[in-house]
């Protein structure tokens, strides 16, 4: 018997036709291929953007610290930087200091020998001190360059508060396998982060033009596909129903049934033959 149950699964449209309103599962595929393209797309855009200021960063690093050694090597001889300057010392030194080509982003410098002793900086204030406990000093007196990017917070940086974030350097002045000295030098990042973030915004960009892309071509083959399902479905639908009606049209009593002789078709005559 026709129950209406098949007619409460349609949608009757102007045209005559029926969509499905099992066009929900599409919904939901959308809905969950955003959501999979958003945390993807979040994810590996700060994979990249991450890995790519790590790379800048290291690179100006490298840079600053070939260039510093190089031009402290030209600019002073063996055994110069491992005493303190103090006095005249100071000022002789400084002159020759501020003649060293190293940069306008080198905010502050500082020179240490190997007794974890400043030997000159441009706090005068400091010259002659030893702080022992600056891990990242003895690691640059095993020969490594010791970088790391802060905001000086040390006992030693008592007087480099204001200077905000900064690329805290340690180059070892090496000459003939010998450590000769330690730079300590603080490099303003706003000019490279200003590159950073131009680079990472168009990382951004083409993470969401990805996104998007990928986005709209899946929603547009499955959307394209779950129509022509649903407009074959209603075709079915609608052949059954015109078979149901024309079976019911049949004043003969018309009863089918399956191989475990269950009822499978009952028409309105054989309803009114049987009573029920």
């Amino acid at each position: 018997m026709d129950t209406g149950e098949e007619r409460q699964q349609l949608i009757p449209v102007p045209d005559g036709g029926y969509f499905l309103a099992s066009i929900s599962l599409f919904k939901r595929f959308t809905v969950i291929l955003f959501l999979a393209l958003l945390l993807i797309g979040t994810l590996l855009g700060r994979v990249i953007t991450t890995s790519l200021e790590d790379n800048m960063i290291n690179r100006s690093k490298q840079i600053t610290a070939h260039f510093i050694a190089d031009h402290v090597k030209q600019g002073f001889e063996p055994g110069e930087l491992r005493t303190p300057k103090f006095g005249a010392d100071y000022g002789r030194f400084a002159v020759r200091m501020n003649s060293l080509t190293i940069g306008s982003d080198v905010e502050r410098i500082k020179v240490w020998n190997s007794r974890m002793q400043v030997v000159w900086s441009d706090r005068q204030e400091l010259i002659g001190r030893e702080f022992a406990d600056n891990a990242d000093l003895r690691r640059a007196l095993a020969g490594e360059i010791v970088s790391k990017v802060k905001v000086p917070n040390k006992s030693e940086n008592f007087f480099e508060t204001g200077l905000g974030r900064v690329l805290e350097l340690y180059i070892p002045i090496m000459r003939n396998g010998a450590l000769d000295a330690i730079f300590e030098v603080y490099l303003n990042l706003d000019t490279l982060y200003e590159d950073i973030n131009i680079q990472k915004n168009t990382v951004w960009l083409w993470v969401l033009i990805a996104a998007i892309t990928i986005f709209s071509l899946l929603a547009g083959i499955v959307g394209s596909a779950s129509r022509r399902i649903d407009t074959q479905t209603a075709e079915i639908l609608r052949s059954e129903e015109r078979i149901r009606d024309l079976i019911n049209s049949v004043k003969e009593g018309i009863i089918s049934l399956n191989k475990a002789g269950k009822v499978v078709l009952f028409n309105k005559a054989a309803e009114q033959m049987f009573g029920y």
